[in-house]
């Protein structure tokens, strides 16, 4: 899996459509489809598509296909976990997973897919 940067922005800092500021956040790509993984400053680890620009090496995120997958996780063991759960699923189809992690669990799961606003 590749490391990478995602540049975000620009963003409208003041609310006046003036103010602009970039985010910048370490991310890791997960596979070759460019499905990134980053930590964003709140904790909150999204998953998100991203696409190559015609004869371009540069990823461009489509912020509209993203899902949180889990919160108050630091930056180092987000990364570690996307990387896990994505070569755990990748494995396996929906249906096991139905069937041999979540109703097998004996934990209590919350599935709750957030998407960006």
């Amino acid at each position: 899996m590749k490391k990478g940067i995602l540049i975000m922005g620009p963003l409208d800092t003041t609310g006046d459509h003036h103010g602009i500021d970039y985010n910048f956040e370490n991310c890791v790509v997960l596979d070759d489809r460019h499905h990134v993984a980053y930590v964003n400053k709140f904790g909150e680890l999204w998953v998100l598509r991203a696409s190559k620009g015609a004869g371009r090496e540069t990823l461009y995120l489509d912020e509209s296909n993203a899902v949180q997958i889990a919160e108050d996780v630091d930056e180092e063991s987000g990364l570690a976990i996307a990387q896990e759960v994505y070569v755990k699923l990748s494995k396996m189809t929906a249906w096991q997973f139905l069937t041999k992690v979540l109703i097998t669990s004996d934990q209590e799961i919350a599935l709750e897919l957030n998407k960006l606003p």
